[in-house]
């Protein structure tokens, strides 16, 4: 009976962030530019937003935001408030939509349409006052290991001529990953062997994408180059029943291979934390805490 009292309150909990994700297409954006495509090709998972200060100013650092949605849903639009506060701080931000699962048909699909709004960053820089010599990245959930991917690529030529992608001019510093998926193996092993939320998860995601070998190609333990990969600041909160075990192992591993990194876990103290807390509800204090942390982290990248 726990185990099922357990597995409603996750379900909700996350269908509660998908359906808050859907309605915010319907609200007025916050971005100081909505829906600009970065493929013209009338696809709206080829969009993005941008929030900061694109007119008459100095080029600002950039922050490149991939949204989570377990890779069957959100858009460039999630937790608006988030992305308005990392522009509060000085940044202007590019949060990337990109094809969901199961239409992507693999991430590296994903990887595609994310590396095509990294080519039109490049290209626009200028027209949105965007300093090309700082750039970081973040990423929640599943767009934590979205961001994590692109970051491992970016920083690996061989990865690049593997996958067929083309990098950008300017260099990615870092990353903060908020509650990441890691693990994207155990996404099959839960399709397989798993029972409730998690494979429910899995099989939205479909059995075609994750038992295909292709998925192995794209397994973080297995192409990261501890020599070249980028820093990262890690989020995540015991509270967290969906990946708070994914998160604890990544800095484990993280660890053992002499990979610097900074993982960081908030403990509740005035809200119920849950999954990925700290972009649903900035106003919390456990959500300020972490978030000005990881923002004093990325203000550090920047000002090497």
């Amino acid at each position: 009976m726990k185990k099922l009292i357990a597995f409603i309150l996750i379900l909700v909990l996350s269908c509660g962030i998908f359906v808050a994700s859907a309605f915010a297409d319907d609200a007025p954006s916050i971005a100081a530019a909505s829906d600009i495509p970065y493929i013209d090709d009338g696809d709206a998972a080829h969009l993005l937003n941008i929030y900061g200060e694109i007119e008459n100013t100095e080029p600002r650092p950039l922050i490149i935001r991939i949204h989570g949605g377990g890779f069957f849903g959100g858009t460039q639009a999630n937790d608006e408030p988030y992305s308005q506060f990392l522009a509060d701080n000085g940044f202007n931000v590019v949060s990337v939509n990109y094809t969901l699962m199961p239409a992507a048909g693999s991430f590296q699909a994903i990887e595609k349409d994310i590396f095509a709004a990294l080519k039109w960053i490049d290209d626009h820089a200028e027209e949105y006052c965007i300093d090309l010599s700082r750039v970081v990245m973040t990423g929640d959930s599943a767009g934590g290991y979205l961001t994590n991917l692109t970051a491992t690529i970016l920083s690996d030529p061989s990865l690049q001529k593997k996958f067929g992608l083309e990098a950008p001019s300017y260099h990615v510093r870092g990353c903060v990953l908020t509650c990441p998926e890691v693990d994207i193996l155990e996404l099959r092993e839960d399709l397989v062997n798993g029972s409730g939320f998690k494979k429910f998860m899995a099989g939205r995601i479909t059995e075609e994408v994750l038992m295909d070998s292709a998925v192995e190609e794209v397994d973080l333990f297995s192409i990261i180059n501890p020599e070249t990969y980028p820093k990262m600041f890690i989020i995540t909160t015991p509270q967290d029943a969906i990946l708070y075990e994914q998160a604890v192992a990544f800095d484990a591993w993280l660890t053992e291979k002499g990979i610097d990194h900074e993982f960081h876990v908030y403990e509740q103290q005035e809200n119920k934390l849950q999954h990925v807390f700290n972009t649903a509800n900035i106003d919390w204090v456990e959500s300020k805490q972490a978030n000005e942390e990881s923002v004093a982290f990325l203000k550090s990248l920047i000002e090497e």
